[in-house]
């Protein structure tokens, strides 16, 4: 089975859970598993509200990690993904 993870980036602008909400996200993991079945499993990280410096413990070991993010993310999931490479 194929362990895939969208990621969803601490984005510290968007800690407020009214804002920021990942449908965008549960879209694209719900197609997934609608097309996939019981072949995925599919989850969604959440790291809004976790320090940067911590953010690698909250990450589950994945096959495939997807990302969306905004311009202001763009560092952060920069160095996430070299963090994830590393490990």
């Amino acid at each position: 089975m194929l362990k895939i993870g969208f990621i969803l980036p601490t984005s510290h602008y968007l800690r407020d859970p009214f804002r920021g909400v990942p449908f965008t996200h549960l879209q694209i993991l719900t197609v997934l598993e609608e097309h996939f079945g019981s072949q995925v499993d599919l989850c969604l990280p959440d790291l809004r509200g976790v320090q940067r410096e911590f953010m690698l413990y909250h990450v589950p070991a994945c096959d495939i990690y997807l990302h969306s993010i905004y311009t202001l993310d763009i560092n952060e999931q920069k160095a996430l993904v070299a963090m994830l490479k590393r490990q």
